[in-house]
């Protein structure tokens, strides 16, 4: 495993970089708000009358006029002090006092003597309101509130009010339960969130951070990327709310949302709606006043109300949201709570349970919560009290679909509920004949301890644990290899079938546990597919998936969504129109080759390896002879236990094959030191990252051993880790190597290997001689810049899908690694790749070579940019790169008269004086004499300079190179700060395009260089000239 390694030049694509700017899940730029830092907030004020404010923003915009569409005039830094000569409470006019008048947001201002407005009331109107943390039935429930109960209204712009109470509560409830009194409702007038001015937004942002309220200090709820698509509910100030296609609402700075009107649109991953428009079934209205939307859900939009008694005809109620149809041939989606519906035959009976007796549940916990959905994770709609009796819709699975006497649906955990009546679903009997098989058998249990979880697979959360030989019954045995399993004390779960041996005559495998001949393959259809939690779009996002991304095929049972695997064993739901069926009629190489005929890989790790096709868009079927040894999925093996197994491509006629060697697995995962650099005398931390079975680790450094503590247990994406450490204190500056050592109960076994930097440095600034490593405050920076991914993807921004995983930890094939890494172990992964790769050792060897003197932050700085665009520029002097040539053009002198022979390394502009007017132009390679030297300022050293000829002027020091034959001592403090700036931020394009997120990392690495600066403004504070392809982009 290692990082890039190759040779970019900045106008050539640095394609990799590109993904921390639009993808993942893993956050770019880690700052409270797009494009600049903003840490304070304000109450809102409207007023006639002026006052001051006080800037709370680290830049803030002074705008023509009172909007984002007007141009920008100046702007102010935190902490300015203004005269507010207007302000409605959105803008404000401002004087700084140094003749800058214009307008600012007042979001970003600290406004005083300005009297609040008045905001709305309002009173709960049902008998119990549930208040939630956001706006959707989707959220949990916080607090409730009885009828009558006085509440202020906060926003009400949308079907969910944000609200107050009396004492400081907030949260959201459904407009439908609150009387709203006080100022005008933003319903009224020109009704913004009606279907047919719907506005839609892009980002324009490298990430958005979207808040639970309009202002920065509301929380962060969640983040989007660059370019996503979002429905603008409301806009009529600058903060915006929004909602995701997912569903997801929340606030975010209009600045940053490139916002046009648009007709609203159905969610493209939504399965199409199954229509019963034969039932012939009526509903009547039961509510006072019903909304009825354009879409089955409360975060769609109200089309229409109607009055209690109106009767409309019911054309699907197979949901929890009826589509009905007026009179008047209107149609929309109701909430079926409100509607009595009489007539045809019900839809919620399912075909198989025709005839049968209808089942009954009795409520057997003190209080039940009645969900909206089948899971935890959805909202409490209602509870019932212990002994309540409800009809039983659907109980074929781990959650029960009820319905109370009083008409309320919902669903509860089927283990509150003793259900009684009917043929049961969960019987063997109505699954005979089935591929997977549920006639009951029992299994002995051969794993240490068993865990049994509430779903099949390792997604799902730990129910329980049986040890080893514990016998269970098998209820059934899924195609996704796992079995659902019940004890003897009558306790249900899911565990894999890998750790079940079958006894009483059943087979001693699964029907379908990943075996070549059954397995079913597909690939991605579409572009950046959603992959979900669950069947539906109320579910979490797990990630994103890129076309032709070969998947396995678990489960088509529910209409209009598919259950996968991808190639990390994670599992999840993928919308069926983008999920293709694939099979050995699908490929048609003339030609197929592999990039390893011969391999070892450890248990616990994964191999990658790379197939190459003629044409290159044949599907390749991948298989492996050992599904018990190792695995393997899109050319991703892998490794269960040690053997040999083998692995073999195909696609066509044409198949190709790689032996496996798989060996024990690691005793040590990972290890590192924190921090990364050590000051000398001060202590340090011994980290050692080891699979679940270690029971201890020790560390052996400079002859001495240390006991390691058990520091945290992570699970990530099912993979269970343990995080040990030690610390260490007094060390001498220098190298100190350790080995980290684990053990199972018995001897400690070896695993990992590395070591402890100590530097006699603590000044950041100071140049030395000495070797240097990255720093932790660049560290962590460097990690939200590249961004974090616990499972390894296909980076679809790369020419070549480049796979990538952790934080930026690139795969070639050939590669041994750990998937579903934990953040502890990634950043492990990184410092090590960091510290062993050749991005250190070669820009230590770059400065010993050079002779050069280098601090702690500059040496930060290139490690960074090495990291990104690759260690090639300090290694390899014949490739381009302008700011190697300026720093190398560095050195350490004073102001006064000069006479030095030099060489000028660029064109250059001449001044008549330091600060003047240009009198000529230094060509590229002219030889000059060194005449005089302004050097008051180390970070901006000018030279005079005077050619053959005659000619001369003042020049930028760091486009001239005095001969080395004189001896000066060449100290990167004295490194032309502008010119370094304007160079290194040229580092920011990829296939020929500026990228705004990349250029701000540029910015961000030179400043910690130039100045020390390890803040990360998001602004140019320090004058550099912009790539001409983002002038006048941004400020």
């Amino acid at each position: 495993m290692k990082k890039r390694d190759g040779i970019l030049r900045r106008t050539s694509a640095i394609l990799i970089a590109i993904c921390m700017i639009a993808s993942m899940p893993m956050g770019a730029f880690a700052q409270s708000e797009p494009t600049r830092i903003y840490r304070a907030s304000v109450g809102l004020a409207k007023a006639d009358s002026s006052g001051t404010a006080t800037v709370n923003a680290d830049y803030l915009y002074v705008r023509e006029g009172p909007g984002t569409d007007n141009d920008v005039v100046g702007g102010l830094k935190q902490g300015d002090s203004v005269k507010v000569l207007e302000n409605d409470g959105s803008w404000a006019k401002i004087d700084n006092g140094s003749g800058l008048q214009g307008y600012c947001s007042c979001t970003f201002l600290e406004i005083s003597n300005m009297p609040v407005s008045a905001g709305k009331a309002g009173t709960v109107n049902a008998d119990v309101l549930n208040v939630r943390s956001g706006g959707g039935t989707n959220y949990g429930v916080q607090f409730t509130l009885a009828q009558g109960t006085q509440v202020t209204v906060l926003d009400d712009s949308g079907d969910w009010a944000q609200i107050q109470t009396s004492d400081g509560k907030k949260g959201y409830c459904s407009k439908e339960f609150l009387t709203i009194s006080g100022t005008s409702s933003s319903d009224s007038g020109s009704s913004s969130n009606s279907e047919s001015s719907q506005k839609a937004g892009t980002v324009n942002a490298d990430v958005l951070n979207v808040r639970s309220g309009g202002g920065t200090n509301y929380d962060v709820l969640f983040k989007i990327s660059q370019g996503t698509q979002v429905t603008v509910l409301d806009d009529s100030g600058d903060w915006v709310q929004i909602q995701t296609s997912d569903g997801k609402k929340g606030y975010c700075s209009k600045e940053f949302l490139d916002i046009k009107d648009t007709a609203a649109q159905t969610p493209p991953e939504t399965p199409p709606q199954n229509n019963n428009t034969d039932s012939n079934k009526t509903g009547t209205v039961n509510a006072d006043v019903l909304n009825v939307r354009s879409g089955g859900g409360a975060n769609y939009g109200v089309q229409f109300t109607l009055a209690q008694g109106t009767e409309v005809t019911v054309l699907d109620d197979s949901g929890d949201w009826v589509q009905i149809k007026t009179s008047e041939g209107k149609t929309g989606y109701c909430s079926k709570e409100y509607l009595t519906i009489s007539g045809g035959s019900s839809s919620d009976s399912s075909s198989s349970d025709s005839g049968s007796p209808q089942k009954t549940g009795t409520v057997n916990a003190d209080v039940l919560n009645v969900r909206s959905g089948g899971g935890a994770n959805y909202g409490v709609q209602f509870t019932l009290a212990q002994g309540t009796e409800v009809t039983v819709l659907d109980d074929s699975g781990d959650w029960v679909q009820i319905k109370t006497s009083a008409g309320r649906t919902g669903y509860c955990s089927k283990e509150f509920l003793t259900i009684s009546g009917g043929s049961s679903s969960d019987s063997g009997s109505s699954d005979n004949g089935n591929s997977g098989g549920t006639a009951t058998t029992t299994a002995k249990v051969t794993a240490d301890v068993l865990n049994v979880r509430s779903g099949d697979g390792t997604n799902y959360s730990i129910d329980f644990t049986v040890s080893d030989g514990t016998v269970v019954t098998v209820l059934e045995q899924l195609p996704s290899g796992w079995a659902k399993i019940q004890t003897n004390s009558g306790d249900t779960g899911y565990c894999s079938m890998e750790f079940l041996t079958l006894i009483n005559g059943g087979e001693s495998t699964p029907p379908d546990s990943g075996s070549n001949t059954t397995q079913k393959l597909g690939i991605v259809t579409g572009s950046d597919v959603r992959l979900r939690e669950g069947p539906g779009t109320n579910y979490d996002i797990l990630t994103t998936l890129g076309l032709n991304t070969q998947l396995v095929i678990l489960d088509t049972s529910t209409e209009g969504w598919v259950k996968v695997q991808t190639s990390n064993n994670q599992t999840g739901y993928m919308c069926s129109d983008y999920v293709k069926e694939i099979s050995d009629s699908d490929s048609a190489a003339s030609d197929i080759s592999l990039s390893n005929n011969s391999a070892s890989v450890e248990a616990g790790k994964t191999l990658y390896i790379k197939a190459s096709v003629t044409p290159s868009d044949s599907v390749i079927l991948w298989t492996s002879s050992n599904e018990e040894i190792a695995s393997v999925v899109n050319g991703y093996i892998y490794a269960k236990a040690p053997g040999n197994v083998t692995i073999t491509a195909k696609s066509g006629t044409h198949s190709v094959s790689c032996n496996v060697t798989v060996k024990e697995a690691d005793a040590v995962r990972s290890a590192y030191a924190n921090p990364n650099v050590v000051m000398a005398g001060k202590s340090a931390t011994l980290v050692a990252i080891t699979d679940s079975s270690r029971t201890g680790v020790q560390f052996t450094m400079d002859g001495k051993t240390y006991t390691a503590s058990l520091k945290q247990t992570d699970t990530t994406n099912g993979i269970v880790t343990k995080v040990w450490t030690a610390q260490v204190q007094g060390l001498s500056a220098g190298t100190h190597p350790f080995t980290a050592a684990s053990t199972t109960g018995g001897e400690y076994t070896n695993g990992y290997q590395s070591d402890v930097f100590v530097s006699a440095q603590s000044d950041t600034s100071v140049t030395t001689q000495d070797d240097h490593r990255m720093s932790e405050p660049m560290l962590e920076q460097m990690e939200k810049w590249e961004g974090y991914a616990s499972a390894v993807y296909a980076d679809q921004l790369t020419y070549d899908k480049i796979p990538t995983v952790g934080y930026g930890i690139v795969l070639y094939p050939g590669d041994t690694f750990y998937n579903n890494l934990s953040a502890e172990e990634a950043h492990s992964q990184m410092v090590n790749s960091l510290n062993k790769a050749s991005y250190t050792s070669v820009l230590n060897q770059f400065v010993h070579a050079n002779n050069l003197y280098i601090s702690q932050s500059q040496a930060d700085a290139l490690l960074s940019f090495s990291y990104n665009c690759g260690s090639g520029y300090f290694s390899n002097m014949g490739l381009q790169c302008d700011f190697r040539t300026i720093m190398l053009n560095a050195v350490d002198v004073k102001s006064g008269n000069a006479n030095y022979s030099a060489t000028a390394t660029d064109t250059v502009k001449m001044y008549a004086s330091v600060g003047g007017n240009q009198c000529g132009v230094l060509s590229n390679g002219t030889s000059i004499t060194v005449t005089g030297i302004q050097a008051d300022d180390p970070k901006n050293v000018y030279y005079k300079v005077q050619t053959s000829n005659g000619e001369g002027g003042w020049v930028n020091a760091g486009y001239v190179h005095i001969d080395d034959s004189y001896g000066l001592k060449k100290d990167l403090n004295y490194t032309n700060a502008k010119a370094m700036g304007n160079e290194f931020l040229l580092w920011c394009t990829a296939g020929g395009n500026a990228y705004e997120g990349l250029m701000y990392r540029r910015l961000g690495e030179v400043n910690v260089y130039n100045y020390n600066e390890y803040d990360f403004v998001r602004y140019n504070n320090h004058g550099y000239v912009y790539p001409s392809a983002l002038q006048g982009q941004i400020p």
